[in-house]
C-alpha cells in the first residue's frame, strides 16, 4: 500500500494542472504586455526626441545659412560679381526642405572633385 502523502500529492498535482498551466499562462501574458508597453514608451520617446532634434537642426541650419550667404554677398560685391539674393529666408526655407544631410565628405581644395563645383 502506498503512503497517503504520496496519494494526496498525486491526486493534487492530477486536478491542478489546468491551474498551473492558467498561471503560467497569465504570467507570461502579463511579462508580454509589459514588454509591449515598455516598447511602445521607448518609439514614443524615441519620436519626441527625433522631433525636438528636427526643430533644433532646421534653426541651426538657418543660422549657417544666414551667415554663409551674408558672407558669400559681401564677398561676391567686392569681387564684382553678381550678388545672392535679399531673400534669405526663402532660401534657409528651401533648404530645409531638402531634408536632414545623411553623409557629408571632406574634399581637398587640390582634389581634382574639387574643381566640379
Amino acid at each position: 500500500m502506498a503512503s497517503p502523502w504520496i496519494t494526496v500529492l498525486a491526486d493534487v498535482v492530477e486536478h491542478s494542472r489546468p491551474v498551473a498551466y492558467t498561471v503560467g499562462s497569465v504570467f507570461a501574458l502579463q511579462r508580454l504586455l509589459r514588454m509591449v508597453m515598455e516598447w511602445q514608451v521607448h518609439r514614443q520617446e524615441l519620436d519626441e526626441r527625433r522631433h525636438q532634434a528636427e526643430k533644433a537642426d532646421r534653426s541651426e541650419i538657418d543660422q549657417i545659412l544666414r551667415r554663409h550667404l551674408r558672407a558669400e554677398q559681401a564677398l561676391g560685391s567686392l569681387a564684382g560679381r553678381p550678388t545672392l539674393p535679399e531673400d534669405l529666408d526663402e532660401a534657409a526655407e528651401a533648404l530645409t526642405k531638402l531634408g536632414p544631410v545623411l553623409a557629408a565628405e571632406m574634399v581637398d581644395p587640390d582634389d581634382r572633385r574639387a574643381a566640379l563645383d
